[in-house]
C-alpha cells in the first residue's frame, strides 16, 4: 500500500514516536493550541496575543518534558491566517539503527524533516478526493460499489455501498498483507473481492484498510488518474502544499524514522 508523506507546513505537530505516544503528543498540542491558533475564542483582541503566546510557550514546555519519554522528536508548528507564528523543531528525527540498535549520532530533526503520514492518508488523500469528486457530482455515496467497480458483485458484495467504505462498515477484513498475494492493483482487487467477508455489511464500524484501498480505485476509476496523481494535481499543488506526496523522490529531503518493522510480519 503506498504511503503519503508530509512536510512539516500542514500540520501542527509532528512526532516521531510509536502510535500510542504519537496519539497522545498530537492530541495534547491541538487541545493546548487550536483553542487559540486555529479557532480564536471570543476574547477581546489585546488579549489575543497574549493567550496565543501562553499556549505556544506552554505547549512547547510540554513537548520538551516529553523528549526522551514519549517519543525522541517532534516538530512544533503554529500558524493562524495563513502566517506561520511559530516553528521549532525538538530532539532527534532518528535514534535507532535498521536492527533496533541505538545510533552512536542520531539524526537531528529539523523543521523541514519530513514524516510519513501512514494511515493518516485515508483522512488526506482518500477521503478528501472522495469528497472533491462528489461536490462534483461525480461521485454516490449510496451507491453500490459495483456501480463504479464492475467487477465487485457478489451475494454480498452488491449490497457495500461507497458510504460503508467511508464509514469502516462495509464488513471487509481489516489488513491483509496483500503484498505477498498480488503483484499489480489488478490483482490485488481480486484478491480483496474473493475474500470472505469478516463481519456482517453494516454490522458495526471495523477499520478496514482495504475498503479505502477499493475507495483509491473509485477515485482512479471516475477521474482516470491514479490516487497520488489525482490529489496531487487536484488538491495538493493548488493548495501550495509542495511536501505532500505519495512515493517521494529522492531528493524530497530527510524522513524521521516511522517503524523498526511490522509487528504481524515479524511473526508470519
Amino acid at each position: 500500500m503506498t504511503r503519503q508523506n508530509l512536510g512539516t507546513k500542514m500540520l501542527c505537530l509532528h512526532v516521531s514516536a510509536s502510535p500510542r505516544a504519537t496519539l497522545r503528543a498530537t492530541c495534547l498540542a491541538f487541545f493546548v493550541v487550536s483553542a487559540f491558533a486555529l479557532t480564536p475564542p471570543p476574547l477581546p483582541a489585546q488579549l489575543a496575543p497574549r493567550a496565543l503566546s501562553i499556549a505556544i510557550t506552554t505547549t512547547d514546555s510540554l513537548i520538551s518534558a516529553s523528549l526522551g519519554h514519549d517519543f525522541p522528536g517532534a516538530v512544533f508548528v503554529v500558524a493562524q491566517n495563513g502566517v506561520v507564528l511559530h516553528e521549532r523543531a525538538f530532539g532527534f528525527a532518528q535514534v535507532l539503527g535498521a536492527r533496533g540498535q541505538r545510533l552512536a549520532s542520531p539524526r537531528a530533526m529539523t523543521t523541514a524533516t519530513l514524516f510519513d503520514l501512514a494511515s493518516v492518508t485515508k483522512v488526506l488523500a482518500t477521503t478528501m478526493a472522495c469528497m472533491l469528486l462528489v461536490s462534483r457530482g461525480q461521485l454516490e455515496l449510496d451507491a453500490p460499489v459495483f456501480r463504479y467497480l464492475p467487477k465487485f458483485r457478489g451475494a454480498h458484495l452488491d449490497s457495500i455501498t461507497v458510504r460503508l467504505l467511508l464509514q469502516h462498515a462495509s464488513g471487509l477484513v481489516q489488513w491483509q498483507p496483500l503484498y505477498y498475494r498480488a503483484k499489480t492493483p489488478a490483482e490485488r482487487f481480486d484478491v480483496i473481492r474473493d475474500m470472505p467477508l469478516e463481519w456482517g455489511v453494516g454490522a458495526g464500524r471495523h477499520y478496514s484498510d482495504l475498503g479505502f484501498m477499493l475507495l483509491g480505485d473509485i477515485v482512479a476509476r471516475i477521474s482516470g488518474q491514479p490516487l497520488h496523481v489525482f490529489v496531487r494535481e487536484q488538491l495538493y499543488t493548488p493548495l501550495g502544499l509542495r511536501h505532500t506526496m505519495f512515493i517521494p523522490s529522492s531528493g524530497a529531503g530527510q524522513f524521521a524514522a516511522t517503524e523498526l518493522g511490522n509487528g504481524y510480519e515479524k511473526h508470519m
